[in-house]
């Protein structure tokens, strides 16, 4: 009984994102706090400046000045225009001290994901 209820379970497809065409390049925090914790779906850009932390290539994306970090995490290479499937939260980073340097809290939203071909 137990094998044929995984077996079934183990047949059920993935989730479809809640949010397609997810936009968070132009949005607020405010804006976006709806969708926080949930799998989206958005097209991005990847830019030039990027960096690798546990595994990912994280890519900042978007170039808003309102002193909101945007930011898509992957595990694989990728740049230029890109479609990305996963989960977006979003982050308040609070100020911190490293080595005697202050550094001031920061708002993140991330976008942990998978390139979709």
């Amino acid at each position: 009984m137990l094998v044929a209820l995984f077996l079934c379970l183990a047949e059920i497809p993935p989730v479809e994102p809640f949010r397609q065409n997810f936009d968070f390049i132009r949005m607020t925090p405010d804006q976006a706090s709806i969708y926080n914790g949930n799998w989206v779906t958005a097209t991005v850009e990847l830019g030039w400046f990027t960096f690798e932390h546990d595994g990912f290539t994280i890519h900042e994306v978007g170039d808003a000045d309102d002193g909101t970090l945007r930011s898509v995490w992957l595990r694989s290479e990728v740049t230029g225009r890109v479609k990305v499937s996963g989960r977006f939260s979003i982050i308040r980073h609070e100020p911190s001290t490293i080595g005697g340097t202050r550094f001031p809290g920061f708002v993140e939203m991330r976008l942990v994901g998978t390139p979709i071909r």
